[in-house]
Order: C-alpha cells, then sequence, then structure tokens
C-alpha cells in the first residue's frame, strides 16, 4: 500500500511573488498494490512534519508528528493499514513535543519512541513500552551536549564540498539510529560525521570507527529478513 498526501499552494498577490502559503490540510490518496487507480480518501486536518526524520512503522501502524495549525498543538498521528484508519497517538508528558521541530520519531527495540531535543544538542528518548498507552511512555536516555571529535576538528572553511551535498541540510545535529544488542546502548549519527554510542547507565560515550569510512556519510538502518520477495522462488 501507497499512501499519497498532497498539499496546494497559494500564491498570494503577485504570479511571481516568491511568498508561498501552503494549505494546513493533506488531501490523502492511497494506492493498494495490485490496484489500477489511486483512491481518493480525503482531507486530513494535519500538516505532516518532513523536515529531517519523521515517519516510523510500529506494530502495523505508520506514525507521523504533525502541526495541526493550533499554537502548542503537534500531535503524533498514526495510519493503521488493516482498518485504514488515522489515529492519535498519546504523547508523553514532555514540553518538547509541543514545537514542531523539536522531535524525532524512531523504532527502538520494536517500541515507539521519540527523540526530544532540549536545544540543539541535548536531548532526551523516550519509549512507549507499551502501544498505545499514555503511561507507559518512560524516559529511557537523557544525552548530554557532547560533541564527537572528529566534529570539533572539521575546519568548516575548507567543508564546502559538504556544504554543497545533500548531508548539510539535515536538520538535526545528532540523529537517533537504534539500540544496540545490549539495549543499554542507542547509537547515534552526529551530522553526518561520526557513529557513536551512548550508555545510559553511566552517560558515557563511545566513537565507532570502521576501516575505509569515508569523512561524511549518511547512515540506513536496515532489519533483514529471510522472506522471499518473489513468491515464484518458492516453486524451485
Amino acid at each position: 500500500m501507497v499512501i499519497k498526501a498532497v498539499y496546494r499552494t497559494h500564491l498570494p498577490g503577485l504570479r511571481n511573488s516568491h511568498i508561498r502559503l501552503f494549505s494546513s490540510q493533506a488531501e490523502v490518496q492511497i494506492l493498494t498494490l495490485g490496484s489500477p487507480a489511486w483512491r481518493n480518501f480525503g482531507r486530513l486536518p494535519y500538516r505532516l512534519i518532513h523536515q529531517g526524520p519523521s515517519q516510523v512503522l510500529v506494530c502495523g501502524r505508520i506514525h507521523w508528528h504533525t502541526w495541526s495549525g493550533v499554537r502548542s498543538s503537534c500531535p503524533i498521528i498514526s495510519f493503521d493499514f488493516e482498518d485504514e484508519q488515522f489515529r492519535e497517538v498519546p504523547k508523553p508528558v514532555c514540553g518538547g513535543l509541543d514545537h514542531w521541530s523539536n522531535i524525532q520519531l524512531v523504532d527502538l527495540g520494536g517500541c515507539l519512541s521519540a527523540a526530544v531535543y532540549n536545544n540543539y544538542r541535548e536531548f532526551e528518548i523516550w519509549i512507549m513500552k507499551e502501544y498505545n498507552v499514555k503511561e507507559s511512555w518512560i524516559k529511557e536516555f537523557n544525552i548530554g551536549n557532547h560533541v564527537p571529535t572528529s566534529l570539533q576538528e572539521v575546519d568548516w572553511i575548507s567543508a564546502q564540498p559538504f556544504k554543497d551535498s545533500k548531508f548539510y541540510g539535515k536538520s538535526s545535529f545528532v540523529c537517533v539510529l537504534g539500540l544496540l544488542e545490549t539495549v543499554d546502548e542507542v547509537l547515534l549519527e552526529y551530522k553526518s560525521r561520526a557513529l557513536v554510542t551512548c550508555n545510559k547507565k553511566d552517560g558515557t560515550f563511545k566513537r565507532l570507527t570502521f576501516p575505509g569510512l569515508p569523512n561524511w556519510f549518511e547512515v540506513v538502518v536496515h532489519e533483514g529478513s529471510l522472506n522471499w520477495i518473489d513468491t515464484l522462488a518458492n516453486d524451485t
């Protein structure tokens, strides 16, 4: 199934004006695999936030951090692939979630989780231990103001190739990637430059290095599967 959210653009005043107003409601369309046409789902009274990591698939539902158009109202919503319904998901009691740019949704250990940024570099990681239960949100990590050595050594004046790349446009200084097998450590990517683990027990950071790793990179979390994509392979 494919979901498409369309926002209409309105140009106020002159036709060549650079100021654009975007509709706060998305026109949602759904395409079921094997179907020849899109189905119109109607309007969604939220604006899906697409800056940086903004969506995550947990418990058969895809989740977004959104803005409803009301100040201090930035709900998390989900779309259930089984019944094709949008629903709001309860948020933890954390003030940072009321600002659209202060959150990254992530799957940690199969649980819906939120990295909530208090300022440029410090943030907390909250995990919903029992899905859709507000009281089950727990603050698991409190990440301090850490700057990896590799970033401190960067000569930003001579780093023009990086500034011209897609990596430089990332909204977050640090991105949460996932939990390690120990569960007490979380893997973080700092500004496409460093891979770092943070231990929640003692608050220590450890930089990971690999032979041949380029100076600038982008990490993509991948979960392997032994299931065949091509069903014909089952006949061989």
